[in-house]
């Protein structure tokens, strides 16, 4: 798998980021606002990012960059932030 999740939702300011595993970098960074409205509306629950499989877990980063791209979070591209050599 490409991606990790790196999420709090249980606390004050609630954080959840989708991190490309081999580089580090964060792909979607959702606001709190965001994932606090997700949550309320259902659409995220907490036990949805306690998966122990990779098909799981996948299923469940496809859904967030749905709703990612759904509620206008910032998504970084790929290649984004890195310098490109010219010719």
């Amino acid at each position: 798998m490409t991606y990790f999740i790196n999420a709090w939702l249980e606390r004050p300011q609630p954080y959840l980021q989708i991190v490309h595993r081999d580089t580090g970098r964060v792909c979607v960074d959702f606001p709190a606002a965001v994932l606090e409205e997700l949550c309320r509306n259902g659409d995220l629950c907490p036990s949805d990012l306690c998966t122990n499989t990779a098909s799981a877990t996948k299923e469940v980063v496809r859904h967030l960059f749905h709703m990612a791209t759904l509620n206008g979070c910032r998504i970084a591209r790929r290649g984004a932030g890195h310098k490109q050599s010219s010719p």
